[in-house]
């Protein structure tokens, strides 16, 4: 069995390519849409970036031009207050200080001032902020920080604007930095640091949290996430649909490549069996032929023979031997599928034992066959005992195969119980098992034992079919197969079968009853076979009718034609040379004959169907006398029959 169930590897290189090239696709399908992402990140965060540094520039713009104002007037007189004092920076101007005529202390604002009043307003609220800062700076508070101190040395240098991404209190700001440039309005307060007009006095650093702008981002970013993620998606649906396509495309070709001579020879096994199947009909039919010789001459010797112990053992003898012809006919037939399955109860011993001692004589002496019936009782199942027969042969073939070094092969029967004492006093199920001591299956390859061409043995050792048919089998008799096995200690196919009411098995002998006779009546009878028909003829002459004989259809339509008045009776072979009995018995329809008819044939696959527009009996050879004597007599004298 292991030679059978071993795992099978077919080079497909092809197929591996193309799944390699799949694979890559895929690859490079996801890296396309990650970097057509990461893109669309990085522009977002660039337009981020962006929105923030437009907003630090507008910030520092609308700053400049309130300082611009502020200059060009000279600075602005405001009230003094706590929040608002004087400007010790601005103690040597000599109007800093004035006095509304309303009494009201008033003190001069320069743009400066004002640019830091403002800033101190805006550290109390979220937002932008900006920090006016110079590298001589007259107040500390408008020191600058590091990155504005670099900032200041890059306008030293040229600049004329700095901006980068800062954290500022754990949160990342855009800081934007532009250069003071000194002018006339500036030097009425910063002339004494040294500056002239162009100098770079300092300058005003704007800082805008990027959460805001980092908040459109990330919704832009997750509806760009959802696009891409449909795209993908989408390629990737294409390129598992055309892969598909193209992956079955590949491996129908590749495995026509790979298993060309399989299939080759699966043409020819197939071949061989529709000839097997050809032959089976034929042979059957000229078997069947002989057989009906056999029988029906074997009545006229039993009829004609005086009784005597030593004739009627010979006789028996002889029916027993062309019974189990006919039965070996059948079984070719259905092994053929010319013939369907006849379910009947079966007693499953009477079925197995001649199989056993069958297997005894067919398998190697190396292996040996025990038998053990663990059945109370006969075993009654409703089924064809030859399609269970060719269960066991298949199942043995591969315990043979399984055990290249001999073994044993054990059949076993036992019953399943009824489950109470309340069910019916039968069996529930029937149980036949087969176990080898062979070296068992791979568990990776039980479930795929009764694939149908699944096989493991070397090419021309075995067509992948055995287990397929005995599964079929058993399932078409509504029971189950199971199976167990344990590498290095052998298998066991367990077959498990509804049981069904016994017949009886004793039935007292038939009284011996003479078949009805006929009156005299006129019976034409057309078979081609000359022993067939001179066996039939013999015998229903004895019968005391009077037969017309012919060979073929052509001369039985001229023995019609001169005596059909006195014809009671047509008995015609459905294999006639030239016209089958079929149609002779059509023609005799057209022409509005009613005459009653049987139709006989040793072929088992004729069409009942065409029969129903000719109220023909049929008759499957091989037949015996009584069957033959009781048909003729019910078409000739249905009155009697009914009576």
């Amino acid at each position: 069995m292991p030679q059978q169930m071993g795992t099978t590897k077919t080079s497909l290189p092809q197929v591996r390519r193309f799944n390699r090239f799949l694979h890559l696709l895929i690859v490079a399908w996801t890296l396309l849409i990650i970097i057509s992402f990461a893109r669309s990140w990085v522009q977002h965060s660039r337009h981020a970036q962006d929105l923030a540094r437009k907003e630090a520039r507008s910030r520092f713009l609308m700053e400049m031009a309130y300082r611009q104002w502020v200059m060009r007037l000279g600075g602005v007189y405001v009230p003094v207050t706590p929040q608002t004092p004087p400007n010790p920076y601005l103690a040597d101007i000599p109007y800093r200080d004035i006095r509304a005529p309303s009494g009201t202390l008033l003190t001069l604002v320069n743009s400066s001032y004002m640019t830091r009043q403002v800033s101190e307003l805006l550290q109390a609220s979220p937002g932008p902020r900006h920090h006016i800062t110079s590298l001589k700076p007259l107040r500390p508070e408008n020191a600058p920080d590091e990155w504005e101190a670099q900032a200041l040395r890059a306008f030293a240098d040229g600049a004329t604007e700095v901006s980068s991404i800062e954290n500022q209190n754990q949160q990342p700001h855009m800081r934007l930095m532009r250069p003071l440039i000194t002018d006339e309005n500036c030097l009425k307060c910063h002339a004494r640091q040294g500056y002239q007009t162009g100098d770079v006095q300092g300058g005003i650093s704007v800082s805008v949290p990027m959460q805001p702008c980092q908040d459109v981002m990330r919704a832009e970013l997750s509806t760009g996430f959802m696009i891409h993620g449909l795209l993908w998606a989408c390629g990737m649906l294409g390129l598992w649909q055309g892969g598909r396509r193209l992956r079955g495309s590949i491996l129908e070709r590749e495995r026509a490549a790979a298993e060309q001579a399989a299939l080759r020879e699966q043409l020819h096994q197939s071949q061989k069996m529709e000839a097997i199947g050809q032959l089976a009909g034929g042979v059957a039919h000229d078997f069947n032929n002989l057989l009906t010789v056999i029988l029906l001459n074997l009545d006229i010797m039993e009829s004609r023979m005086p009784i005597c112990e030593t004739v009627s053992e010979a006789a028996t003898t002889v029916r027993n031997a062309a019974e189990q012809a006919v039965g070996l006919t059948r079984s070719l037939l259905i092994f053929s599928r010319r013939l369907p399955a006849e379910k009947k109860p079966v007693r499953l011993q009477e079925v197995i034992q001649p199989i056993a001692s069958m297997l005894r004589r067919l398998l190697p002496a190396s292996i040996e066959v025990v038998t053990d019936d663990d059945a109370k009782s006969g075993l009654w199942v409703h089924a064809d005992a030859t399609q269970l027969q060719q269960v066991v042969i298949n199942l043995a073939i591969n315990a043979r195969d399984a055990m290249p070094e001999g073994g044993t092969l054990h059949i076993r029967l036992w019953a399943e119980e009824a489950a109470s004492p309340s069910d019916l006093p039968l069996p529930r199920h029937a149980c036949l098992s087969v176990s080898d001591t062979g070296m068992g299956i791979p568990p990776d390859v039980q479930p795929r034992l009764f694939e149908p061409f699944f096989s493991t043995k070397p090419r021309g050792h075995g067509t992948g079919l055995g287990l397929a048919i005995v599964q079929s089998i058993v399932e078409n008799h509504d029971g189950q197969i199971q199976v167990q096995s344990q590498l290095g200690k052998g298998s066991t196919f367990t077959i498990i079968l509804p049981c069904t009411a016994p017949l009886d098995i004793v039935q007292p002998a038939p009284k011996a009853i003479q078949p009805p006779r006929g009156q005299g009546e006129t019976i034409l009878l057309i078979e081609d076979n000359e022993f067939v028909r001179d066996s039939i003829g013999e015998m229903l002459r004895r019968l005391g009718y009077d037969v017309i004989a012919e060979a073929d259809g052509r001369a039985g339509a001229q023995e019609w034609q001169r005596q059909h008045e006195r014809i009671r009776l047509v008995i015609l072979d459905m294999d006639l040379p030239g016209k089958t009995g079929l149609e002779c018995l059509q023609s005799l329809r057209e022409k509005g004959s009613s005459i009653p008819a049987i139709l006989i044939s040793g072929r088992p696959d004729w069409n009942h169907a065409d029969l129903s527009d000719t109220g023909a009996t049929t008759l499957q050879k091989p037949f015996r006398a009584d069957q033959l004597a009781e048909t003729v007599y019910r078409l000739l004298h249905p009155a009697d029959m009914q009576g």
